[in-house]
């Protein structure tokens, strides 16, 4: 993916009104057409996608599905997909050959639930989060529920996949669908920051921004490297240097001296979206959580969670990057979780933790497959399947 400018997505965001109420048809919609675009139908040239009157009056009673599309169509470059014809009844996708998909196998998400269990879970790193499987658990208002994991490539399969995840949570109750981790292995930091992009676009045309919560995680993370560096940024950790101001906040005035340390809070072995119910949150957190932080020049700003991050920050800097990094690797980490060129610059310790690798390290690794990998797509009722052997995709 090329690097967009910061201004084209925010001013993307600004053409479609985000008041839409939930209709539960939109998430499916949106799944349907990304998997499309990541499958296009292989017995035409170009495939025709129609929507009678009715079929659009239910799935999008205010007909914003073509303000969709013509925003997508000034997003395709980003996906490596073409633009699509937006027609009075429909769209069509133009011939053109998809990108081939590695599928990730289950041994992603055991390794992501083990990594959750022992670092997340194991040193509270989160007050909501006490088991990988089970959320919701001994908080006020909250139902505990099952936490599901998923793995998907990038691209427009990987969105079909996040809106069917998102889909999945709002359609059915918080017990069995309390949340959701979407991982995506081998995709680096620049790369995700945009899909996430992505994501969140897609929960804004649908009027649920506030529905779903998104928290990323990345085996570089880097919150200097998210834009803008100091202010809030949806899904990311607070700017690293309000850090001072928060724990003065909260009566805490000794900061780690390494504020890079901060950023563990949101390092794991794989990329991820960590898909939470925003309601629930909200019963979680209360009316009282979001303040007013100084954030230096008399600049105030609202900001929520202080207490957590700061006291995550001093925990994590305690055990410091080598066993952090360590801990990474073992539960499948590859040179993705290896510490950034910021990491470098504030410590020596580094080149050390990236040349000890652990005999663990080599648990999994993430090559190119070596058996047959088939995909099911719920739009053709087919399999997509790669072959390794001759490197060739096919349907089946």
């Amino acid at each position: 993916m090329k690097s967009p400018p910061t201004y084209l997505l925010s001013s993307l965001l600004l053409l479609i009104p985000f008041t839409l109420s939930y209709s539960p048809p939109l998430l499916p919609f949106l799944k349907s057409f990304y998997s499309t675009l990541s499958f296009p139908s292989p017995s035409s040239s170009s495939q025709r996608i129609t929507l009678n009157v009715d079929e659009k009056r239910s799935i999008d009673p205010r007909n914003r599905i073509p303000d969709f599309l013509n925003a997508y169509n000034q997003l395709s470059p980003l996906l490596n997909t073409p633009e699509v014809e937006v027609t009075e009844d429909g769209y069509v996708v133009p011939e053109y050959t998809p990108e081939e998909y590695e599928v990730p196998g289950d041994d992603v998400n055991r390794f992501m639930s083990e990594w959750i269990q022992k670092t997340v879970c194991n040193l509270q790193l989160c007050p909501y989060t006490h088991t990988s499987t089970i959320a919701g658990e001994n908080i006020k208002n909250v139902s505990p529920g099952t936490v599901h994991y998923r793995t998907s490539p990038l691209g427009p399969l990987g969105l079909s996949n996040f809106y069917k995840l998102c889909d999945d949570i709002l359609s059915n109750n918080e017990v069995d669908y309390n949340s959701g981790i979407l991982t995506f292995p081998n995709v680096p930091f620049t790369s995700f920051l945009q899909f996430t992009e992505l994501c969140k676009f897609g929960l804004d045309f649908t009027g649920l921004e506030t529905r779903i919560q998104l928290v990323y995680f990345h085996p570089k993370y880097t919150r200097d490297e998210v834009t803008p560096i100091d202010q809030l940024v949806y899904g990311h950790l607070p700017p690293t240097e309000w850090y001072p101001y928060m724990a003065d906040v909260i009566g805490r005035g000794e900061v780690v001296e390494d504020l890079g340390m901060q950023d563990y809070q949101r390092r794991s072995p794989w990329p991820m979206i960590n898909v939470l119910r925003g309601e629930q949150l909200a019963r979680a957190t209360g009316g009282n959580s979001v303040v007013d932080l100084e954030v230096g020049g008399g600049e105030v700003r609202k900001a929520s969670g202080l207490s957590t991050y700061v006291r995550n920050g001093k925990r994590l800097d305690e055990i410091g990057r080598t066993k952090l990094d360590s801990i990474i690797r073992a539960h499948g980490g590859t040179d993705f979780s290896l510490t950034s060129s910021a990491d470098e610059a504030a410590s020596t310790t580094t080149t050390t933790t990236a040349t000890a690798t652990s005999t663990a390290a080599t648990a999994i690794t993430t090559t190119a497959p070596t058996t047959t990998q088939r995909v099911w797509s719920e739009e053709y009722q087919r399999y997509y399947v790669y072959d390794p052997e001759t490197n060739e995709s096919h349907w089946e």
